[in-house]
């Protein structure tokens, strides 16, 4: 891999928080008091109870990242060089760890794809940039979704690009591939202070396929469930894995994919050497959400997932977009229960339907609530849920019982933000997550929250 580092790239522009509402809005004990109802942008709907913590905001058409309080107010910004390739974090001490579209050696033939990044960057609360690299060349590119680690490294989705004869030596039906080759997803960490991979998991060595007896792996797949089937859905797109969502549970190190283009989230043992990872002890432990691309039995579960989340060492919450689902369209949250055999992940068993989700939230009637793109939930500490309706910027938080209890629309765009009566239009204000911090976690403790403006404009 051939690593840039962005330094001198990196133009810094100012963090000033955006023109307040008709004037600056004094503190107020109760927050909720900023809710602005049905119309608009900005906090829709509020209980006092769901409006503690702090909730990140980087839309996909700005280089601007913005910490909101729970009326809406801001609390932070920073500003970066690049629109977001996808996801953005924070981690301690109120640092932005971010995926950036562009850079140094973007490649040219994926900078194009849906989720194209090309550069991972960190920036501190005072908008110093502390690094900055480019992961990219003529052959790969990371993309979609990054996951800090506590070691302070970096994971990060990366395509890996093999062209036409190699992927017909592998075993690729001819007549899913063309001149522009084939992606295959990888994870590679990366070593903040170097830019570095420093340890590589790559789909590519763990397939298998049933067309060509003299290409390698040849199996039936029900039989090698922990492999890959390179011909599993007949899909004609180079991007025929397309990971978009990935997360770390620190107390296994295990981590978990998402798979969209396959419909299913996967396990992965991070807790093995890169030669290790390349081998038996790299194949999937897990995986869940549809059977036919492996050749088990029972119905598919997800349709285009996005951010599998771990919530425990044998549990997983997953936002099921609903993309394709038979019936009518509409989003889901779900959790997954992750069998355990000797305190491992378990594949599934080729004679038996997987296990019904233990836990699903739908919205009332169930197709109110559509979000066939980005999305995510996040779990949070009292029992409610933070989820990311991507397409239409909104960030919205249910209750244990499945009640919305905080809802807020993105108004910050490209050219700036929207008055509090106007609504996104266009996909400008989209996001592709939402994150919620305590002020106490690690993220946040010690910094100055005071809140500032509503980050709305004035009509």
């Amino acid at each position: 891999m051939r690593v840039i580092p962005l330094f001198t790239a990196l133009a810094m522009a100012s963090s000033a928080c955006p023109a307040p509402t008709d004037e600056h809005p004094e503190p107020q004990d109760d927050p909720c008091s900023f809710a602005r109802g049905d119309a608009g942008s900005g906090l829709i709907l509020c209980e006092p109870e769901a409006a503690a913590g702090y909730t990140l905001l980087a839309p996909n058409g700005t280089r601007s990242a913005a910490l909101i309080d729970g009326a809406g107010r801001v609390v932070h910004r920073w500003e970066s060089a690049w629109t977001p390739g996808m996801a953005t974090y924070l981690g301690p001490d109120g640092v932005l760890i971010r995926a950036g579209r562009g850079g140094a050696g973007l490649n040219p033939g994926l900078g194009g794809q849906p989720g194209a990044g090309g550069v991972i960057e960190a920036i501190d609360w005072d908008g110093e940039l502390l690094w900055s690299w480019a992961v990219s060349d003529d052959q790969l590119l990371a993309h979609h979704d990054i996951e800090p680690l506590p070691n302070g490294n970096v994971l990060a989705l990366v395509w890996e690009r093999v062209s036409e004869e190699e992927a017909l030596a592998l075993g690729r039906d001819p007549a899913t591939v063309d001149a522009a080759g084939l992606l295959f997803d990888a994870l590679h960490e990366i070593d903040a202070s170097s830019g570095e991979t420093v340890w590589r998991w790559s789909s590519r060595d763990h397939l298998v396929q049933d067309l060509d007896a003299s290409a390698p792996d040849f199996a039936l797949p029900v039989d090698r469930r922990g492999r890959i089937d390179l011909n599993a859905t007949g899909a004609d797109e180079a991007d025929w894995l397309h990971f978009n969502g990935l997360d770390h549970e620190p107390t296994t190190d295990l981590i978990v994919v998402s798979a969209r283009a396959l419909d299913e989230v996967w396990v992965i043992d991070h807790g093995t050497s890169t030669e290790g990872a390349a081998g038996p002890a790299g194949d999937l432990l897990f995986r869940w959400g549809r059977p036919d691309v492996w050749g088990g039995p029972g119905a598919q579960q997800l349709y285009g997932q996005h951010d599998p989340t771990w919530l425990g060492p044998d549990r997983l919450l997953v936002f099921d977009n609903g993309f394709g689902r038979p019936g009518g369209l509409h989003s889901r949250l779900v959790e997954i229960d992750v069998p355990l055999v000797d305190g491992r992940p378990a594949l599934p068993d080729p004679l038996e339907a997987a296990p019904e989700p233990s836990w699903t939230w739908t919205a009332e009637p169930a197709r109110d609530f559509v979000a066939p793109l980005m999305s995510g939930a996040q779990r949070l500490p009292d029992g409610s849920t933070l989820i990311t309706d991507g397409p239409r910027g909104r960030a919205f938080r249910i209750d244990r019982d499945g009640e919305v209890v905080w809802d807020y629309l993105n108004p910050l765009h490209a050219d700036g933000v929207l008055a509090w009566d106007e609504e996104p239009v266009g996909g400008g204000t989209a996001l592709f997550l939402a994150r919620h911090y305590a002020a106490d976690g690690p993220e946040l403790q010690g910094l100055d929250l005071s809140s500032g403006p509503l980050l709305v404009a004035e009509p």
